[in-house]
């Protein structure tokens, strides 16, 4: 049996950068392809799609 442990974190005041953006879609598309989740926590990735921005701030870190 093969298990992967994916964890995608980011800076909470900004988007992350472009290249960080970038693998962040991959993993989560990699993770969405999967043919059926054991965990039915993880069934919202079947529907999923990563939008976050690049390289801006959120409104929290513009007024900071």
């Amino acid at each position: 049996m093969f298990t992967t442990f994916v964890q995608l974190q980011r800076h909470g005041a900004r988007y992350p950068n472009l290249l960080d953006g970038q693998n962040y879609s991959i993993a989560v598309d990699h993770l969405a392809s999967a043919d059926k989740f054991r965990d039915k926590r993880l069934k919202f990735l079947e529907e999923y799609e990563y939008d976050l921005g690049a390289d801006d701030l959120v409104p929290l870190g513009a007024s900071q």
